[in-house]
């Protein structure tokens, strides 16, 4: 009868266990953000290009050594003046990434733009889409 007992006990305690994991699962799950959701960034050129520049970061830290290609994050800009590759060049800490592992392209006053990692370098690249004339 005791034995009994504590087989339903060790059970439950296994069935709770059990349950804490499959929750921790399912809540990381779903705060993953997903590369095709376009951030819209609206504003002055310092804060536009600040917040290019950490998600630059995030991007180099989450696929450091790491020989992929993978687009970390889409975005679609909106300044106020024009955003050059050599404005996010000279806002790059150097003891945090090289310099050398980032590839820049201007940006302008608008548009849709992705980070991605390839090869542990890392591209800053403006979606340009062509015309189909009929």
């Amino acid at each position: 009868m005791r034995m009994e007992i504590w087989n339903r006990i060790l059970l439950i305690f296994v069935g709770i266990a059990g349950a804490l994991i499959l929750i921790s699962v399912a809540t990381n799950f779903w705060k993953t953000r997903y590369p095709w959701e376009t951030l819209k960034l609206k504003g002055s050129k310092e804060y536009v290009v600040e917040a290019i520049v950490k998600l630059i970061y995030n991007c180099f830290e989450e696929n450091r050594w790491k020989r992929r290609s993978i687009i970390c994050r889409r975005l679609f800009v909106e300044s106020e003046e024009e955003i050059l590759s050599s404005d996010i060049l000279n806002s790059i800490d150097m003891s945090r990434m090289a310099g050398s592992d980032l590839r820049v392209d201007d940006i302008g006053y608008s548009g849709e733009i992705i980070i991605r990692c390839e090869n542990q370098t890392i591209y800053v690249e403006k979606v340009e889409y062509e015309r189909i004339s009929t």
